[in-house]
């Protein structure tokens, strides 16, 4: 199984020298040994590129177990949609550990996307005292507040919400281009914009740096796929240590998986991707597997109802 990710179709993803040009960024399945047979070893793993096939390869120290139980015929596809994300979440919204967002005041840009949905569960486990986001439909809005519990939702299409919104301590923000000046003035003293995409644009104009010093805000930005292997080792290993048990508990909730496709449908899934109706997660599945997989996708669809 592998999950989808826009930005590598919009080429906002950089590639590091020597990686394969080939999409594919998280993946679930069984291990291998090095004479082809399956192991008893299920993991979903972060990779550099190359998931969009049947087969990958992915260094041992980039591997998390699967945190759903074997006798769940959805648990590849649940894992699929779970390394890149909360890969991304932990590194930049938990700087200083599981206790960086406890009692503080979170705003998301896009709480709907995969980023978003993962964001906001995991703010809410680890102890934010509100979280806002934003999303650009009214479909999208309802989901945020009915499934995602979310404090304050805005409609960026029809909100000023950087007038209407409380102020917040941390502000995640995939957008860029005037959002910059937006967030800064949504921010409180101490407060931290983490920028990890520019879907709007990477050129902000007229910014008025004022507040930056007189708030003593910090703004960061980064891009998890160059990061050096050594850092996502580091990382896998403080999200097995402090979040898998809380997916295993249930206290996280995720991934929220919108659709799977087949893999030679993966044109179809970015398209999905960018529409009003599309919520959480876009699972890919090699052909040969996925009328199997479709099944279990559906049961367990039917049980989230």
């Amino acid at each position: 199984m592998i999950g989808l990710n826009h930005l590598l179709d919009l080429g906002l993803y950089p590639v590091r020298k020597g990686t394969t040009d080939i999409m594919g960024l998280e993946v679930a399945g069984i291990v291998q040994d090095a004479n082809g047979n399956d192991t008893d070893r299920e993991v979903c793993a972060l990779l550099p590129g190359g998931g969009y096939s049947e087969y990958c390869v992915a260094r041992e120290e980039h591997c998390l177990p699967i945190p759903f139980d074997k006798n769940d015929p959805a648990r590849f596809i649940k894992a699929a949609g779970l390394p890149e994300t909360v890969f991304t979440v932990w590194k930049n919204l938990f700087w200083n550990g599981p206790d960086t967002l406890k009692e503080k005041r979170v705003f998301i840009h896009g709480g709907t996307s995969g980023i978003g949905t993962t964001a906001i569960e995991m703010a809410r486990a680890f102890g934010a005292s509100s979280i806002t986001c934003t999303v650009g439909s009214e479909a999208k809005a309802r989901f945020c507040k009915d499934v995602l519990g979310v404090d304050y939702v805005f409609d960026y299409t029809s909100e000023e919400w950087w007038e209407k919104a409380q102020g917040t301590d941390v502000i995640l923000d995939m957008v860029g281009g005037d959002y910059l000046q937006k967030n800064i003035s949504l921010l409180r003293s101490d407060g931290r914009l983490v920028i990890i995409g520019f879907l709007g644009s990477p050129i902000s104009e007229k910014v008025n740096m004022t507040r930056v010093l007189l708030k003593g805000l910090t703004i960061t930005g980064s891009v998890l796929r160059s990061s050096s292997d050594e850092s996502k080792a580091k990382l896998c290993s403080e999200i097995h240590q402090h979040v898998w048990p809380r997916i295993d508990d249930t206290s996280i909730k995720l991934p929220y998986i919108n659709n799977l496709l087949p893999l030679s449908e993966y044109k179809k899934g970015f398209e999905l991707m960018a529409g009003p109706w599309c919520m959480g997660k876009i699972i890919l599945c090699p052909d040969s597997l996925y009328e199997e997989q479709q099944v279990a996708f559906d049961s367990m669809r039917a049980q989230v109802r």
